[in-house]
């Protein structure tokens, strides 16, 4: 049974007022903290990072089938 990961977390940039999200080590300014543009590009970038970890998920699967077929 695999664990579901949990979503990266909407956060306050103190200095700023900025809310952000780290993704992949990165943070991404979504603007105002709190604002309704910050929340909807808030769900955006998930979205975004959730397609491609699909994606690598799909290439990493093909890579190893075919080096399993390779060997045979």
């Amino acid at each position: 049974m695999s664990r579901q990961r949990k979503s990266p977390a909407y956060l306050l940039h103190q200095a700023t007022g900025q809310a952000r999200v780290r993704i992949n080590g990165k943070d991404i300014y979504l603007g105002p903290f709190g604002s309704p543009e910050s929340k909807e590009r808030y769900r955006e970038v998930l979205q975004e990072a959730r397609a491609m970890d699909a994606q690598e998920g799909r290439a990493d699967m093909i890579e190893a089938d075919e080096w399993l077929h390779s060997r045979r």
